[in-house]
């Protein structure tokens, strides 16, 4: 019988056990734009672009555009 060294049982009795695994709920959900205002305060700004196209992976203009609207002097060719 092979053994996992971690685990007390047979490699068969883990595959089994993941297929049976109780999902795992929560019992809270983090807001990542509540916990930056705690930390940094309300003057605290997020930009946001979208980045690329899931139609087109050799269309690299949205990142452009995306660091233009970030750093506006910066010059992106």
């Amino acid at each position: 019988m092979q053994h996992h060294r971690h685990y007390q049982g047979s490699l068969q009795q883990i595959q089994d056990s993941r297929a049976t695994a109780t999902p795992v709920k929560p019992t809270q959900l983090d807001d990542i734009r509540k916990l930056i205002e705690k930390e940094y305060g309300k003057s605290f700004k997020i930009n946001y672009s979208q980045g690329y196209s899931l139609n087109d992976d050799n269309d690299f203009s949205m990142i452009i555009d995306a660091v233009r609207k970030q750093h506006p002097t910066l010059t992106v060719p």
